[in-house]
């Protein structure tokens, strides 16, 4: 139980600073969409870092000039987060993208299904 906690609390400090890192600290021109950390999920033992994040920008060409961006800043956000965690471990980083165009696109999918459903039972 006490290592869930520890878990969860190591997840929220994590999402937050790499969120404070690519805000204030990276300083790339490739990154000209707004980057978003939704979640950030720990291994057991901390070492392991499964990020995911969304990326909003104008055009698919900024889009991908962002992530590729944000793929080669991997070791510098590590070595900035290693900084302020106290864990005996900077966790490895893996990125996971989400887009959120899609993401609405199947919520909206789901809530038309919902209605349907509720009218189906009235």
């Amino acid at each position: 139980m006490a290592k869930e906690i520890r878990i969860k609390k190591v997840e929220s400090f994590v999402q937050a600073e790499i969120s404070r890192i690519i805000q204030n600290e990276l300083r790339d021109e490739g990154i000209k969409g707004i980057v978003s950390v939704f979640e950030v999920k720990m291994s057991k033992d901390l070492r392991y870092a499964n990020v995911k994040i969304s990326v909003i920008s104008n055009n698919e060409k900024e889009l991908k000039s962002t992530l590729i961006s944000l793929i080669k800043a991997k070791s510098f956000i590590k070595r900035r987060l290693s900084k302020s965690l106290k864990t005996m471990y900077a966790p490895e980083i893996y990125f996971e993208f989400i887009d959120l165009a899609e993401s609405m696109k199947v919520y909206e999918i789901l809530k038309e299904i919902e209605k349907e459903t509720k009218n189906d039972n009235n």
